[in-house]
């Protein structure tokens, strides 16, 4: 019995070495892959670093979740540790597999053959979609026990769900962007570009001298020409209240308490509006005029 427990705690420790071992690998590599620039993912870095932390914790994982540990997670205090050691080691090996599927398949839509146009705008729709699958893959990660740890995977705990928000967060952002461009390129759309003078800087920007148009459809931006701000035609400015009152003749005009005015009196009691006519709508100007409105 005794050189049966022996050999089963031989066989554990050097289970639990192994996979202290893959998991200082793969962690290493998944510190490579996260600090590579946007630039890198055109090369195969990416991808061989991912790969390789996805395979590695996933070894420490399959190694701390084996049968031969197994009795161990019954111990009050050490099964603890070893659920979340394994939990860990499972959440970072589907982070770096979800993350090299989702580099993989972005790097074959991209050396797709795609012309101009429409067919960009496609592509758009295609990588936004990717990457909203991939965050969504992401929050299903499970981190394991959150409390009762000892110092290092308490640590570690901290340090993944801090670099797993994180990286949720941009995937969610970075897919709203893509669609946001996507909608743009799209069109057909207006927009109203407006450019700031350097020369004349104030608080945030500068004075904004130049206006044009920006016509979007189908993959296309056309800019019109651009002008000064004192050349773009204006409406003429009206009052509220140029012209005959009522505008149609309606006879949508209130009655105020102690007052004949139209203008609104500084203390008075709310005006009375015939049948058929809308409350006033919005404070006017300087005068006190309230603008006319009538119910559809």
């Amino acid at each position: 019995m005794a050189f049966i427990l022996g050999a089963w705690l031989l066989v554990v420790g050097v289970t639990l070495v192994r996979a202290a071992g893959d998991l200082q690998a793969g962690r290493h590599a998944a510190d490579r892959a996260h600090g590579l620039k946007l630039s890198d993912l055109a090369t195969e870095r990416p991808l061989t670093d991912l790969t390789r932390a996805a395979r590695r914790l996933g070894d420490a994982h399959r190694e701390l979740d084996s049968a031969v540990v197994a009795p161990l997670r019954l111990v009050p205090v050490a099964g603890r540790q070893l659920r979340s050691a394994s939990a860990l080691s499972g959440a970072a090996s589907l982070v770096a597999e979800t993350g090299a599927v989702a580099v993989s398949q972005g790097r074959q839509m991209l050396q797709e053959p795609h012309g101009a146009g429409p067919t960009r705008v496609r592509l758009l729709g295609r990588l936004g979609g990717l990457v909203q699958r991939t965050e969504q893959r992401l929050a299903a990660v499970d981190l394991g026990p959150d409390h009762g740890l000892i110092s290092p995977l308490a640590r570690a705990r901290d340090q993944l769900a801090l670099k797993l928000t994180g990286l949720r967060t941009g995937l969610a952002q970075g897919a709203a962007g893509v669609r946001a461009v996507a909608q743009l390129l799209a069109g057909p759309r207006r927009y109203l570009v407006l450019a700031a003078n350097n020369s004349e800087m104030r608080a945030g920007s500068g004075m904004f001298l130049s206006v044009g148009a920006l016509q979007a459809g189908n993959g296309r931006l056309q800019l019109s020409a651009v002008r000064s701000v004192t050349q773009a035609p204006v409406p003429p400015e009206r009052s509220h209240w140029e012209g005959t009152w009522p505008p149609d003749g309606a006879g949508c005009s209130p009655t105020w308490t102690g007052a004949t005015s139209w203008s609104r009196p500084a203390s008075t009691s709310p005006p009375r509006w015939p049948p058929g006519c809308g409350r006033p709508a919005a404070t006017g100007r300087s005068t006190g005029c309230w603008p006319w409105t009538r119910w559809p």
